[in-house]
């Protein structure tokens, strides 16, 4: 969350670094999944509909889950903060319900910054480490509109592994 607030802070200057003349507004965000791995867990924080996926004994397990609009707490907190979902967009305009950015979707005065229609604000997920873990995949949603989760882990072990993962 206290990205946003950096963004707005610096916004005249960065619309001038990307050449949006004149512009006031920004008008672009960013999704983003993290993970962090230690020696006893996977520790994963996303905002948005990048996407973290472990392969375990050559399935997919999500690590994340996507933030879109119409999944009925996302819809919830964006009506509750004074927008409507319409064809699965934020006002009919924005495909994701939480994003880094996309400031114009969080400006409804008296609303906390994790309440906004678009929240910055990330889910955690924790999951023991196991023997059986193979490999981690991060990604934004252009892979994840093109693949299931599953499809990009039976990918991986098919191209890049050749199907003999286990006898690396």
């Amino acid at each position: 969350m206290a990205f946003d607030p950096l963004i707005e802070e610096r916004k005249v200057e960065l619309l001038k670094k990307v050449n949006f003349p004149g512009q006031k507004e920004t008008v672009s965000g960013t999704t983003a999944t993290v993970l962090l791995i230690t020696p006893d867990e996977f520790i994963c924080a996303n905002a948005g509909d990048s996407r973290t996926v472990l392969s375990k004994n050559k399935q997919a397990i999500d690590l994340s889950h996507d933030h879109k609009p119409g999944h009925e707490d996302e819809k919830a907190r964006i009506e509750k903060a004074g927008l409507h979902v319409d064809n699965g967009r934020v006002a009919g305009n924005l495909a994701v319900s939480r994003a880094i950015g996309d400031l114009f979707f969080k400006r409804q005065e008296d609303v906390a910054p994790e309440d906004q229609p678009v929240s910055a604000k990330p889910d955690f997920e924790i999951l023991k480490r196991d023997p059986t873990d193979e490999f981690v995949i991060l990604a934004c949603d252009g892979l994840w509109d093109c693949r299931s989760s599953q499809g990009l882990v039976d990918l991986v072990h098919e191209e890049i592994y050749k199907n003999k993962f286990e006898d690396r």
